[in-house]
C-alpha cells in the first residue's frame, strides 16, 4: 500500500470504463482488510451478476469474475446443499445436532479414549484392525466434528434471525 488510497469517485469511474456501457453498477465495496481489492458488482441486461476487482492503492483493474466461483460453490454446498435456503439450511442444521449426538456417544462409549487414539492392533485380524482404525480416526476427527456441528448450529441461528426479522419487519 501507498500512503493514500485512490478516491472512491476515481475508482468508480475506472470500473465503469472496464465494464460494457449497458451493464449497471449495483454495489461497490471494500474488502475486509487493506490487502483485499475492492469489488464492484455489475448487473448485465439479462440479469446475471459479475464482479470487477480494482486495486484501491493504484486504481488499476485487477480482474473480473463471474458470480459462480470456487468459494461460492463450496459455500452453497456446505450451507444449503444447493437447495433453496429455506429447505437446505434446516437440513444442514439438523445434521449438526446429529453430529453432536454422535460425538457425545462416541466419546462416552470409548473408554480410555486417550489410549485408543494411538492403538491400532495389526496382529489380531481384520475385524480388530478396522475397529481400532475406526475408533482412532473418529477420535482424531473429534475437533472437526465439533467444528462442523458448531457451524451448522450457527447457520440455524442465522436462519432464525433472518426469519424473525422478516416476521417482525426489522
Amino acid at each position: 500500500p501507498t500512503e493514500v488510497k485512490v478516491p472512491w469517485g476515481e475508482l468508480e469511474n475506472t470500473v465503469k470504463k472496464a465494464a460494457p456501457a449497458q451493464d449497471m453498477l449495483t454495489t461497490f465495496s471494500q474488502g475486509e482488510s487493506d490487502y483485499f481489492a475492492y469489488r464492484a458488482t455489475f448487473l448485465r441486461a439479462d440479469g446475471t451478476r459479475y464482479f470487477i476487482h480494482i486495486n484501491q492503492w493504484t486504481g488499476e483493474v485487477t480482474g473480473s469474475t463471474g458470480r459462480l466461483t470456487v468459494q461460492r460453490v463450496l459455500r452453497d454446498l456446505h450451507r444449503y446443499l444447493f437447495m433453496p435456503s429455506i429447505i437446505g439450511l434446516p437440513i444442514v442444521a439438523s445434521m449438526a445436532f446429529i453430529l453432536l449426538i454422535s460425538l457425545y456417544t462416541g466419546l462416552k462409549t470409548a473408554r480410555n479414549w486417550m489410549s485408543l487414539m494411538t492403538r491400532i492392533r495389526f496382529n489380531k485380524g481384520f475385524r480388530v484392525l478396522f475397529g481400532d482404525a475406526h475408533k482412532a480416526i473418529g477420535l482424531w476427527a473429534s475437533w472437526f466434528i465439533l467444528l462442523m456441528s458448531v457451524t451448522g448450529i450457527w447457520y440455524l441461528a442465522e436462519l432464525g434471525s433472518e426469519v424473525g426479522a422478516r416476521i417482525t419487519g426489522d
